[in-house]
């Protein structure tokens, strides 16, 4: 998984699969193994309750989210 904030020069589309918000410049998100992309809060908040990517339901290993959680909290605090 890649975490990074929005408008930092990556092609994605323009709203979360999840929320159904546009993606604001600033904003963490997150891409999946598969390559779909969603805020990272909604997709922690996702993975919090099942292990499948919200659009094509690939897999996501319990390690690979484990990691973009604590990263995602390691950033919040520096």
């Amino acid at each position: 998984m890649k975490l990074f904030n929005c408008g930092d020069g990556g092609e994605h589309k323009d709203e979360c699969s999840i929320c159904l918000k546009e993606f604001e410049n600033g904003v963490s998100i997150i891409e999946l193994p598969c390559s779909h992309v969603f805020h990272t809060v909604c997709t922690l908040n996702w993975f919090a309750q099942v292990a499948n990517c919200p659009l094509c339901r690939s897999l996501v290993h319990p390690l690979q989210y484990e990691q973009a959680r604590m990263d995602t909290i390691y950033n919040s605090h520096y």
